[in-house]
């Protein structure tokens, strides 16, 4: 089984370069020889407004022999907030109207989804995608972390469950866009839990030695000394589409664009770096974990 992981695409209706650089990594994967079987693009798809759905929504349709497409939301799709009528940021407004409600109904509605947390069984391996589901309009100290509530720590627990019998020969892989702290590169921040509740997660995942966690949020560069760390689970962080960081989290000049190829092999999986606009796999940016 083959998949790329995609992150902080942050695609804006009126953001052309935003357009340019995930038809580019779209195109990249779907121009390999054997492509991915399926996409997930982890969070921070838009900035929250129906025409920022709407332009990518259009790209995706364009092209006739995309796979199958897995979302999760991301801090951004909450961003609507901060804008007025003229898509202005307006922080003195906040929340301008919208909501938390608001932001999640139009992101479920818009990825076709019943809950904005869910799971998929592709070609025997199974895939959990998590979800923030609070934004400051409600709880003013969260920041851009993601709140997870009861509900879906209980439907966590029961979806994890069945593995507790399967062993841990078999990879499972987690998604949720903000990272734990002290994982990955640009998770080290000591402002931002990334997850509120992330010591209740963390104690939970590594029940299953087998997840890989992926994440994305920070934007740091694949090539940081820390983007992959295994501590019980595997920590696999996914750097951005649109705006790749270095690890002093300034934004790179230039093109660059950037996201995370998986291959499951017989006994392993293999992480590789993959830069978009060169179109060359990042050699010094691959990691093998054993199963």
């Amino acid at each position: 089984m083959k998949f790329a992981v995609m992150s902080d695409i942050h695609i804006v209706a009126w953001d052309e370069e935003s357009h340019v650089r995930f038809s580019r990594a779209l195109d990249d994967y779907l121009s390999l020889e054997e492509p991915p079987d399926y996409i997930v693009l982890n969070g921070d798809l838009t900035d929250g407004h129906e025409e920022d759905y709407k332009a990518l929504h259009e790209l995706l349709h364009r092209r006739e022999l995309l796979p199958p497409v897995f979302v999760t939301n991301g801090n951004h799709e909450f961003y609507s907030m901060w804008h007025n009528s003229k898509r202005e940021m307006v922080k003195e407004t906040f929340p301008n109207g919208g909501s938390t409600e608001q932001a999640m109904a139009l992101f479920t509605t818009e990825m076709g989804l019943s809950c904005s947390y869910y799971d998929a069984w592709v070609d025997g391996y199974h895939l959990i995608f998590l979800s923030g589901e609070v934004y400051r309009d409600r709880m003013p100290d969260i920041g851009e972390d993601a709140w997870i509530s009861e509900e879906q720590f209980m439907w966590l627990s029961r979806v994890l469950m069945p593995h507790r019998e399967m062993g841990q020969e078999q990879p499972l892989f987690v998604f949720l866009h903000q990272p734990l702290p002290n994982t990955v590169a640009g998770s080290f921040c000591p402002t931002e839990r990334g997850v509120v509740q992330h010591q209740r997660l963390k104690s939970l995942l590594e029940q299953y030695p087998q997840i890989i966690f992926f994440s994305g949020h920070t934007h740091v560069e694949l090539s940081a000394s820390s983007i992959y760390k295994e501590d019980i689970i595997g920590y696999m962080g996914t750097s951005s589409v649109r705006r790749p960081y270095c690890e002093d989290l300034y934004p790179i000049d230039g093109p660059a664009s950037e996201s995370v190829w998986v291959e499951v092999g017989l006994g392993k999986v293999v992480l590789q770096g993959r830069r978009h606009d060169t179109q060359v796999w990042m050699e010094n940016v691959r990691f093998e974990r054993k199963y």
